[in-house]
């Protein structure tokens, strides 16, 4: 583990408010049944067998939800999660509150509607999400089957999380640590339309996004997924979860 470079501003490091403890990397495994209980949105609505939203239809759910897919099975992932471009473009912000994401469309079409449709075809259980700019993975989980609402409610509650100073200092490169600062104190300057943060809530996962802070949907990245999924019998339930700057 390296020690803060003298880039990131040692002085500026000792304000900084961390938790105590380092994170399980498998996000919701690592936390309590009440816990998960609290952070689940149990206020969205199950999915109906055939869905449609608007002008937006989904296939009908398999009846056989699984949370163990054989590697050799296709698995579709909603338009409405697919990264751009997509006629179909999320728009969300995961700094704000998940209600808060909308479809790029004239007007915007609010995505709330859609929440409760299953994220998959054939449905998941159990969904592993990774990213390329931040360690930690998102366990998101639903018995019925994992659904868009599911998905971004579990992202943001992770990415909210505050983070150790030893994950902090796991970050190798000292400007890759002065940008996380940077986006620290910008996201606890009171800003339009987001939430209101202080710098005594510590340093959080999503100031690791530094400018990436809208959601860029999942997708299936092979390459990426085997180096960082080392478990193979894990890699079917795995996607890359993208993020991308405000366009």
């Amino acid at each position: 583990m390296s020690s803060i470079s003298s880039s990131s501003s040692p002085q500026s490091v000792k304000r900084v408010r961390f938790s105590p403890d380092v994170k399980d990397s498998d996000d919701l495994g690592s936390s309590s049944s009440s816990d998960r209980e609290r952070s689940s949105p149990r206020v969205i609505p199950r999915t109906p067998k055939r869905p449609t939203y608007g002008a937006f239809q989904l296939s009908p759910a398999m009846s056989d939800t699984s949370s163990v897919v054989p590697n050799d099975v296709d698995l579709l992932v909603h338009s409405l999660l697919l990264p751009p471009p997509t006629s179909q473009r999320v728009v969300y912000d995961v700094r704000t509150h998940p209600m808060q994401a909308y479809i790029h469309s004239m007007p915007p079409f609010p995505l709330a509607p859609h929440y409760s449709a299953l994220a998959t075809q054939p449905a998941l259980q159990r969904i592993q999400l990774v990213s390329r700019i931040h360690p930690w993975t998102v366990v998101v989980e639903n018995p019925m089957g994992v659904t868009i609402g599911d998905i971004l409610y579990r992202v943001h509650a992770s990415l909210n999380k505050t983070v150790a100073k030893e994950e902090y200092e796991a970050i190798k490169d000292g400007e890759a640590q002065a940008r996380v600062l940077r986006a620290y104190k910008r996201n606890c300057t009171p800003t339009p339309g987001l939430p209101p943060r202080t710098r005594e809530e510590g340093l959080k996962r999503i100031d690791f996004l530094t400018e990436r802070t809208f959601f860029s949907g999942i997708q299936k990245d092979m390459e990426f997924l085997n180096s960082r999924v080392r478990d193979p019998n894990m890699r079917a339930e795995s996607f890359v979860l993208e993020f991308a700057s405000a366009s």
